[in-house]
């Protein structure tokens, strides 16, 4: 079994073309722009830290059990956190609809990829592939069972 460590180069090339894009994104607001839009865009792009920070931790750690065992929300805390999490942005560009494109795709959607693919860089472990740092993301989705007999 080969001993995998995080991997630092990915990690920061990763982490710069994520951070780097949503920079190029706001580039003429955070340089250019008025005060207000200047404030406006950072606050935008500071939004990403905690939201990828948390799609890390919720794929690279479980709860406890005593929380995992609540009916209806255990299993379900996570995602539902993440739905919130996602429901604020999408209220927040309902609201300022400049920044509708920039929280939904630029954070929401290529920040969950970005948080996964952290996820997979950091992974130690003696798996033979990274994608199993995401194994407690994949536990939870209902799944079909292989049948036991000829169907």
């Amino acid at each position: 079994m080969v001993e995998r460590r995080p991997s630092g180069l990915g990690l920061t090339i990763m982490a710069t073309v994520y951070w780097g894009a949503l920079f190029y994104w706001l580039r003429d607001d955070l340089l250019d722009g008025s005060a207000d839009e200047q404030t406006r865009a950072l606050k935008m792009f500071l939004v990403s830290f905690p939201y990828v920070a948390y799609v890390m931790w919720a794929t690279m750690t479980d709860l406890p059990d005593n929380i995992k065992e609540i009916p209806y929300l255990g299993k379900s805390l996570k995602g539902m956190i993440w739905l919130a999490f996602v429901l604020s942005l999408a209220y927040w560009g309902w609201v300022d609809k400049a920044a509708v494109g920039f929280l939904l795709v630029g954070v929401a959607l290529l920040g969950l990829g970005s948080a996964m693919a952290l996820t997979c860089l950091l992974y130690s472990g003696s798996e033979s592939s990274r994608l199993y740092a995401l194994s407690r993301l994949v536990d939870v989705y209902p799944s079909i069972t292989k049948p036991e007999g000829h169907v």
